[in-house]
Formats: C-alpha cells, sequence, structure tokens
C-alpha cells in the first residue's frame, strides 16, 4: 500500500447523524415530553438529537432527512436562548418547540 500524499486535497469526514437517540434520563420515549412541551437542555444533547426525539413516532429515528428539515426549525424557534451558533447549545437551556403543522 503506497503511503498517503500530503499534497493530496485534504477531504472533510463525512458527518453521518445519529441513526437513533436515546432520550435523556427522565424523559419520555419518543420527544421531550408526550405534550410537546418544553425541552430542558442536558449533556451531550444537540439541536439534531432534540429534534429526531421530538419527531418521535411522526418519523422513523432514521430518517435522516426528516430531521435535517426539523432541527432548524428547532433553532428558528429558540435562537434567542440558543444564540448565533446553532451548533452550541447550553446545559440548562430551556427550548421551546417549533409551532406544529409547519414541517414537511
Amino acid at each position: 500500500e503506497a503511503p498517503a500524499n500530503p499534497l493530496a486535497p485534504q477531504v472533510a469526514e463525512q458527518i453521518t447523524p445519529p441513526a437513533a437517540v436515546e432520550p435523556a434520563e427522565g424523559r419520555a420515549a419518543g420527544g421531550s415530553n408526550p405534550a410537546r412541551g418544553s425541552w430542558i437542555v442536558r449533556p451531550g444533547d444537540s439541536l439534531w438529537g432534540i429534534a429526531a426525539a421530538d419527531l418521535g413516532a411522526r418519523a422513523l429515528p432514521t430518517d435522516a432527512a426528516a430531521v435535517a428539515q426539523e432541527w432548524p426549525r428547532w433553532y428558528a424557534a429558540n435562537r434567542a436562548v440558543v444564540g448565533a451558533d446553532p451548533h452550541l447549545i447550553h446545559p440548562g437551556q430551556e427550548l421551546q418547540p417549533p409551532p406544529e403543522g409547519v414541517h414537511r
């Protein structure tokens, strides 16, 4: 096997979204709570994971396209709390779900 060419362009590693999201301890499976109440961010949470958990029965956990459409809605609904970087949420932040019926 030939050694890697140090002059070859570097290809960014493709990020694969999680296939399934484990609900945080004390949360109902498939969403923040059965009534779609607020979500208190815990260590390890991400907008992707929160959106996937909230979609629950409305989308298969492996339906990356549905989650890809949903997490920006969570960000838009909570931009004042999250700030300018949607990839940086902090434990203790209280996020509100986006309005029903707007996605897809």
